[in-house]
């Protein structure tokens, strides 16, 4: 895979007070294109999962009726998500009242899918391309 150099440009300008303001401008090449799009596609989709998520729990905290469609269609939407993390507590948490639920795996699951997406657009950023050189 052939690694892309950034070029920094810095540009040095004096202050009316004596003082200096340094710019400093990365410009990365196009072939950095699909590499950001592909980042960004992973991001919106863990936003997408992390939202339909945190809908889940506050549905479950606030007891929302599930034959309710828009309930139901959260609930079957989430419910492959959820799955992996079921029974990681295997106890009550003592904060169920009654008709309401505190789903902890769904809060779990919520930080596990971020941590997943952030892990892969960090991957691909380590392979994308090299630091900026330091300039004089």
């Amino acid at each position: 895979m052939a690694q892309v150099k950034q070029q920094v440009y810095r540009r040095t300008s004096d202050t009316a007070d004596g003082g200096e303001v340094v710019e400093t401008e990365v410009v990365r090449n196009a072939s950095d294109e699909p590499a950001r799009r592909l980042q960004n596609f992973i991001l919106t989709l863990a936003g997408i999962i992390g939202g339909l998520l945190l809908v889940r729990f506050l549905l479950s905290i606030f007891a929302a009726n599930p034959t309710n469609p828009f309930a139901n269609f959260i609930y079957d939407l989430s419910s492959p998500l959820v799955s992996p993390f079921q029974g990681l507590f295997g106890v009550n948490t003592g904060l169920d009242t009654p008709g309401s639920h505190l789903e902890v795996e769904t809060l779990v699951a919520i930080v596990v899918y971020y941590l997943i997406g952030w892990a892969i657009v960090r991957l691909i950023d380590t392979g994308r391309s090299n630091p900026p050189e330091p300039s004089v």
